[in-house]
């Protein structure tokens, strides 16, 4: 579900950040970040920007990867290649067994180990960023759905 609500958020200052560039408002243009001008200049064009979300599981107290997910691997590390610019951050997340202290290790273990992932493919390390969460942030009933890293591309 927060994810869910993250992905409206970005999608909605996405959108919000388009309008403004196409309108040329100047009281707009006149804020920082906006990348819009005056209606006498023209805007440059927005950069092409890789929208990346995926998920990579994981089996119950593992982080190696496993088999149906290294194709989602691939697509991403070709997606980063294509988009040079992209900015990745992983999250990961584990169900609800186990210690605090062990599963926030077992969460960060799997976030590295994606990432160690998307650099043997090519991806720059300085262009991805991990976070763990542990058991912390729940998003299923189903366990084997909450043993994850979550991929997402950053604006």
């Amino acid at each position: 579900m927060r994810i869910a609500k993250l992905l409206v958020v970005l999608m909605m200052v996405a959108m919000f950040s388009m309008a403004c560039s196409q309108t040329g408002d100047k009281r707009i243009a006149d804020q920082p970040g906006y990348g819009v001008v005056s209606v006498a200049e023209k805007a440059a064009p927005l950069p092409k920007i890789a929208k990346i979300q995926e998920i990579v599981y994981f089996d119950f107290d593992k982080k190696v990867v496993r088999e149906d997910s290294l194709q989602t691997l691939d697509k991403v590390a070709e997606l980063m290649k294509a988009n040079p610019d992209t900015v990745l951050a992983l999250t990961g997340h584990t169900d609800k067994y186990g210690s605090d202290e062990y599963n926030l290790s077992l969460s960060k273990a799997r976030a590295e180990t994606v990432k160690a992932e998307l650099v043997s493919r090519g991806v720059p390390a300085d262009m991805i960023s991990i976070e763990w969460f542990g058991k912390g942030n729940l998003i299923s009933k189903i366990h084997k759905e909450n043993r994850r890293v979550l991929i997402l591309s950053v604006d």
